[in-house]
């Protein structure tokens, strides 16, 4: 299939017929988060009430969404006159533009992964966290950045993604230890992964007393978070991408190469929520979210063997199982 490039220096990124069509396709799922067109979803109405309540005089009281989600809000409202809708349209396209770009960029099959994306991420981020979809949008793109050794932009993505989300830095950092952990062995950066989790457990045990009495207002919050029921580490999603992972490392054998090595560990890390917050099912299931994007990355990199597409088979699998999944949750409606 002929390619051609884009006029973009270093960038590597080509143009096939699969990336116009993607690219076709962005302002639909865009357009569709927007204004709801798969139904109204979980978080809709807490994003409908900021953006009602959204002061041009105070922007950011009784608010505690991120600066930059806040700020370009409140310019979209106030002095472009957008309704909710554009507003998170335009949000949606920016962080499937992001991830899309990733994706073709790293996968030798970016159709078949773009597709998983759709039916596996995007209820659930895109359509749902929409804070979170930029946030992490940036955050990748950053994590390439290092890859591609371009350090200056990875900082400067890093930034625009924790003005989105907070938790935005968490992948650029891990991609820095699994870089410096890994040369040699993957033992020390499983260590480094399990290590941090039990670090982070504990102060989530022992420190959520302490933040409450600093801040208030996050009492509610963690009080809904804490009431739930403990989520067992070997739950259904978590089987389903560790089968995607083992199957990957037997075929592919990732770590093999620099870039797959990092989004191969990436993807492990989504289980290390589930190990530090295993009393705060909430919070692991949310943080958890953050390393889904390497799955849809690594599993899609082939050499010349047939073996080295099994592993496409599996994460199709986990794909069409999280759509049903996020249909019969309520995240998305047809």
């Amino acid at each position: 299939m002929s390619t051609v490039d884009i006029a973009i220096p270093g960038d590597g990124l080509r143009v096939r017929p699969v990336a116009i069509f993607l690219f076709l396709l962005v302002p639909f799922l865009a357009v569709a988060a927007g204004y709801r067109w798969f139904g109204e979803g979980i978080d809709y109405p807490n994003y409908i009430l900021f953006w009602d309540q959204l002061s041009q005089s105070q922007p950011f009281a009784g608010v505690r969404f991120e600066p930059g989600f806040v700020w370009s809000a409140w310019f979209a409202k106030f002095y472009l006159d957008w309704d909710y809708g554009t507003f998170s349209a335009v949000l949606v396209a920016l962080a499937l533009f992001l991830k899309l770009r990733l994706i073709l960029r790293r996968c030798d099959a970016p159709g078949i992964a773009s597709i998983c994306y759709f039916m596996a991420v995007y209820p659930l981020d895109e359509y749902t966290q929409l804070r979170a979809a930029v946030g992490m949008g940036f955050a990748y793109t950053a994590v390439d950045g290092l890859l591609d050794r371009k350090y200056l932009r990875a900082v400067i993505l890093t930034a625009l993604g924790m003005a989105f989300h907070y938790t935005a830095f968490v992948p650029p950092l891990l991609a820095v230890g699994i870089a410096a952990t890994s040369r040699r062995s993957l033992g020390p950066t499983g260590l480094m992964m399990i290590g941090g989790s039990i670090v982070v457990g504990l102060f989530a045990r022992y420190a959520l007393p302490t933040l409450i009495g600093i801040n208030p207002t996050l009492l509610n919050d963690l009080s809904l978070a804490l009431g739930g029921k403990p989520l067992p580490f070997l739950r259904g999603e978590n089987v389903r991408i560790i089968v995607v992972i083992i199957v990957s490392a037997i075929f592919q054998r990732p770590w093999r190469r620099d870039a797959d090595n990092v989004y191969f560990c990436l993807s492990a890390a989504h289980l290390a929520p589930y190990i530090a917050f295993a009393s705060i099912p909430v919070f692991a299931t949310r943080l958890a979210f953050l390393f889904q994007v390497p799955l849809l990355l690594y599993p899609f990199r082939f050499d010349q063997s047939l073996e080295s597409r099994i592993p496409t088979v599996f994460v199709v699998g986990w794909a069409v199982w999280a759509l049903y999944n996020s249909i019969i949750g309520g995240q998305v409606a047809f």
